[in-house]
């Protein structure tokens, strides 16, 4: 329980220190979406069955986010497991069949917008937490959405979605976020 509590404190650190948004807005939303996600993992339980050794993260998308997660997998850990991250320029039937099942998260960029129903459907049981960036995509089926309310970054949670991938969230963690269906 102590831990949670620490986590917990750990996760709130970026929302705590944001200021409002500069010119280099993408870039600095990049860092704390990189933060979060690193503390979500912490936060979400996945079964014993997908922790192999390492926590794996797939990015669909051409943002500041790639490099930045990449700096963060070479300096932490999350929950004791290496993390691993992998990029892809683009989505096709085989890499979704194949490749995204092993992920314990995909992110997912606003390129994904027609492609998206198509990959939360194929997840669906497969213990893989969607996060994405873009308006409507928690109720297109992420899990996990950033979006932006007053110039402070904020994540929504679709519940059902998190349901459907068969993954539970910590109840800490679920009332920061804002609940959408």
């Amino acid at each position: 329980m102590r831990v949670s509590k620490l986590l917990l404190i750990l996760l709130l650190n970026p929302v705590i220190l944001w200021a409002q948004i500069d010119a280099n807005e993408e870039a600095r939303l990049a860092k704390f979406k990189a933060v979060f996600i690193y503390n979500f993992v912490e936060f979400v339980k996945w079964p014993e069955t997908k922790n192999a050794g390492s926590i794996t993260i797939g990015v669909v998308s051409n943002s500041f986010l790639l490099p930045t997660l990449e700096a963060v997998a070479r300096k932490r850990k999350a929950s004791g497991e290496e993390i691993v991250i992998k990029k892809h320029v683009t989505v096709n039937d085989t890499l979704i069949a194949q490749s995204f099942p092993s992920y314990h998260i995909l992110f997912v960029g606003p390129a994904l917008t027609d492609e998206l129903g198509m990959i939360a459907e194929s997840l669906a049981g497969k213990h893989v937490l969607i996060i994405g960036d873009t308006d409507g995509f928690a109720k297109k089926g992420v899990a996990v959405n950033f979006i932006l309310i007053d110039g402070k970054l904020k994540f929504e949670i679709n519940t059902k979605a998190l349901s459907r991938a068969g993954l539970e969230m910590h109840s800490q963690l679920l009332k920061l976020g804002i609940l959408v269906e």
